[in-house]
This record gives structure tokens, sequence and C-alpha cells, in this order.
């Protein structure tokens, strides 16, 4: 899904984290806010590229807390 530069605002959704058909999610270069839901590290199974770059979120987590699945992280 890429939705780079789209002028986003709003919180991201702990819904989206459950879409299994889901490998690769741009966000980056939007105006979302707020924290990284835990549903995002810990139940994107199928998740294996995500970009959250420029941003304004909150806070960003260490790496060791994704899934295994996760190989790109910007």
């Amino acid at each position: 899904l890429l939705a780079f530069n789209n002028s986003l605002q709003g919180t991201l959704p702990p819904q989206w984290a459950q879409l299994p058909q889901i490998q690769s999610l741009s966000l980056g270069s939007n105006y979302l806010h707020g924290d990284v839901p835990d549903e995002w590290t810990t139940r994107s199974a199928s998740l294996v590229s995500l970009d959250l770059s420029d941003n304004l979120l909150d806070a960003l987590w260490p790496g060791a807390c994704f899934t295994p699945s996760l190989q790109r992280l910007a």
C-alpha cells in the first residue's frame, strides 16, 4: 500500500496492523502523529516493509520489538 506524501492526518489505526495481505506499507511524508500502536509491533505477521518517515510521530520503538517478518523500517 503506497500512501506516501498524501497529506494524511491523524493517528495510526491499530486495526491496520491486522490487515493480512499487506506486505509493504509506505506512509512516509504525511502528517501522522501520536504513538505507534503496540499492535503494529506485535501483530503484523505479513509486514515486510514499513515506511513511517517524515511524519509527526511521538515515539519510535526498538527494531527488536517487531515481528521477524519485517525486513525494512524507515
